[in-house]
């Protein structure tokens, strides 16, 4: 059974998610994150005002091979808004 869970159309949707793959790339405004679940790729960005909190969580859950609790800013965006 999965975790997922929608507030509604443009609401932030929440997802549980098994973290594979952060990487950071100097020149671009946001970290990549690729999880388990999905093919795709989620974008943190680097403005974000706990980018550094928010990525350590993420690097964390990846050494864990832990799952966290990924907020996006809607059910069909790519930007993660947070990580419970």
């Amino acid at each position: 059974m999965t975790a997922d869970r929608q507030t509604g159309e443009g609401q932030p949707f929440a997802r549980e998610m098994t973290v594979a793959r952060v990487r950071e790339r100097i020149g671009v405004a946001w970290a990549d994150v690729a999880f388990l679940e999905s093919a795709q790729v989620f974008r943190l960005s680097k403005r974000h005002t706990h980018y550094h909190a928010l990525l350590a969580k993420l690097r964390d859950a990846q050494v864990a091979r832990g799952r966290v609790r990924v907020i996006l800013a809607s059910a069909t965006s790519d930007v993660i808004e947070d990580i419970g």
